[in-house]
């Protein structure tokens, strides 16, 4: 089943329901009937008729899917500029930053008159320090005055009010005495998401004793997604270089890994004679990679850029295991079609159309640079593979094709969201890509899986992790550093 024109009617339902917000109901049992009709067409077989019935059903399906994410009137009472207490549970871990920790509260319950009522929807507080040592499933108490989520209205200016609704969120509130803030009581909330919190604290602290500096708060940002303490001249040498999509745990960070335990996976099975013989040492390989995949997503945290991009990587493992890796496109817009059906307003996310866009770029300009540089014929024995010089200078072509088939497919994104441009971005690419991904990376991941096991264990390899990013933080502030690395193109 081709999945694209599907997912672009739903794109484009999408967009229609941000324009529209106050559809009739009419409306959506239009699109029921539909969707209704397609099934019934594709249960006749009649081929035509479904393609005639569910591209409009999934254009009003993306309307309706879209309306939950743009208003909640039911939190516009509380709004009223009235200092009330109220209580919540911190539902994601805590966002730090140097003067303040923004806390997403949940199960929230206001006092009025002395009365507690409970509030739909979550509560963005930010909490100034110093405040308390927050994090998930802490049920906290304090006293403040909440507002509705706002814009700007800048044209063109980010859609803030939006992104908050998105994730549920339709109070704000800012705590100035970040003591009044207190901790009811602990450990409440999901168990699983707990007890993974708290690995990623003990691996953030591990870190923290360890390497007190900038490779430490960059091994964070690379492990754990906790971006705190990152020096700004780093940052900013990160950006200009155009490599900044490494210190935001996504679909590059995923991937790579996925990439990793892939080919370690393929180096050990096929020593197995019985593997080849008899079973398929691709699928095989494919299918040892789900579980560390999933194992570092929740390391990472499941932030929302995390969770799009192992659902990416998961239905790509899975179409390979399945052997429908062959339509690897049609793959693409599966994972799209499942991410906007789960979160509609993702569509309208940065990283979710750097993502994609860049995995379709790779999908489509890789090909034709290889029919560029076809493998030499006949140049060898049957039995003997081409010489290590020619293995060598393949694979840095290939890796020059991916790098730049998803620099030149993200480059009008990239100039939109970010008002600059790298002149540099290639050659940054090409060099820290590969040496995170493929070094720091694995090292790293080998440094917190080994952590329960024993502090010393560990420490080897998250001292071998850090050494791996001198050259990195040196080629990068190097490259960074000329005039014309990043003109700016508002």
């Amino acid at each position: 089943l081709p999945l694209l024109p599907i997912v672009i009617a739903l794109m484009l339902g999408i967009l229609l329901g941000t324009r529209c917000p106050a559809v009739p109901p009419v409306f959506f049992a239009a699109g029921g009937v539909f969707l209704l009709a397609a099934l019934l067409s594709l249960k006749k077989q009649k081929k035509a008729l479904f393609a005639l019935f569910i591209l409009p059903g999934f254009l009003v399906l993306g309307t309706a899917a879209i309306q939950r994410d743009l208003d909640f009137p039911s939190a516009v009472p509380w709004a009223d500029g009235t200092a009330r207490v109220m209580e919540g549970m911190v539902a994601e871990d805590p966002l730090e930053s140097e003067d303040r920790k923004d806390l997403v509260l949940s199960s929230l319950t206001i006092w009025k008159d002395g009365v507690p009522a409970p509030v739909s929807g979550r509560v963005l507080l930010s909490v100034r320090e110093p405040c308390a040592a927050f994090r998930y499933g802490d049920v906290v108490r304090t006293r403040g005055t909440l507002k509705a989520p706002r814009n700007f209205n800048n044209p063109g200016g980010f859609d803030y009010r939006r992104f908050l609704l998105s994730r549920g969120i339709t109070l704000r509130g800012h705590i100035w005495d970040g003591s009044s803030v207190v901790i009811v009581r602990r450990n409440g909330g999901n168990e699983l998401r707990a007890l993974v919190e708290r690995s990623r604290d003990r691996v953030g602290s591990f870190i923290d004793v360890h390497e007190k500096n900038e490779r430490g708060a960059l091994l964070k940002a690379l492990l754990i997604g906790k971006k705190r303490g990152l020096p700004e001249d780093v940052r900013e040498s990160f950006n200009r270089a155009g490599i900044s999509h490494v210190l935001a745990i996504s679909g590059l960070h995923v991937g790579l890994v996925a990439l990793f335990v892939f080919f370690l996976a393929e180096s050990v099975l096929k020593r197995s004679e019985t593997i080849l013989l008899t079973g398929n040492l691709f699928r095989l390989s494919a299918a040892t990679v789900l579980l560390p995949v999933v194992f570092y997503a929740l390391i990472a945290g499941l932030g929302i850029p995390v969770i799009r991009a192992t659902v990416m990587a998961v239905l790509f493992l899975l179409a390979v295991i399945l052997g429908k890796s062959r339509s690897v496109l049609n793959v693409l817009a599966f994972a799209a079609f499942v991410v906007l059906l789960a979160d509609p307003s993702g569509l309208f996310d940065a990283s979710f159309q750097l993502s994609f866009t860049a995995v379709a770029s790779i999908l489509l300009l890789v090909p034709a640079w290889k029919r560029l540089f076809p493998a030499r014929k006949n140049v060898a024995p049957p039995d003997s593979s081409p010489p290590l010089p020619e293995r060598a200078a393949r694979h840095i072509l290939l890796l020059a094709a991916v790098t730049m088939g998803a620099t030149l497919g993200t480059l009008p994104l990239v100039a939109i969201w970010f008002h600059r441009l790298s002149t540099v971005s290639l050659l940054s690419n090409l060099v820290a890509v590969p040496a995170i991904g493929f070094v720091t990376l694995p090292l790293g991941l080998a440094a917190v899986f080994l952590l329960p096991l024993g502090p010393w264990v560990s420490l080897l390899f998250l001292k071998a992790a850090a050494w791996t990013l001198f050259p990195v933080l040196a080629f990068t502030k190097w490259v960074s550093a000329f005039s014309f690395s990043s003109p700016v193109v508002a």
